[in-house]
């Protein structure tokens, strides 16, 4: 079987140095300013709960999966959801910052038409 040779223990470090990993790149996403508050948060609920799980021994009871075929396909694709899930919430964080600049766009834009229309009515 591949990667036999990494064990529980590398598993439990795998998903422990994951979901550190997952927390270092969302602050640095959030410094500049590529994710949102509520994005962010999550995303570091979610590292925390991989660091958790690779700390604690719960690996012990999914011994008999990992003697399976089925295993390492269920790591690949747990980390290919998570790295596509990071992509999807990026994008989403984009489009947010994106319309409350245009909403500010939209109110600075309403408060000059208004000044206008207040300088017209006095001039006539």
């Amino acid at each position: 079987m591949p990667f036999s040779h990494i064990g529980l223990f590398g598993i439990r470090a795998l998903f422990a140095i994951s979901g550190a990993g997952i927390i270092i790149t969302v602050f640095m996403l959030y410094t500049l300013r590529r994710l949102v508050v509520r994005i962010a948060m999550f995303w570091n609920v979610m590292g925390l709960i991989l660091i958790v799980l690779g700390l604690m021994p719960i690996w012990d009871v999914w011994k008999q999966f990992y003697d399976g075929v089925f295993f390492w396909p269920f790591i690949v694709v747990f980390f290919a959801l998570v790295l596509g899930l990071m992509t999807v919430s990026i994008h989403m964080s984009t489009d947010i910052l994106k319309t409350r600049e245009l909403a500010m766009h939209i109110s600075l834009t309403n408060l000059e038409n208004e000044e206008l229309r207040n300088m017209r009515k006095e001039n006539e």
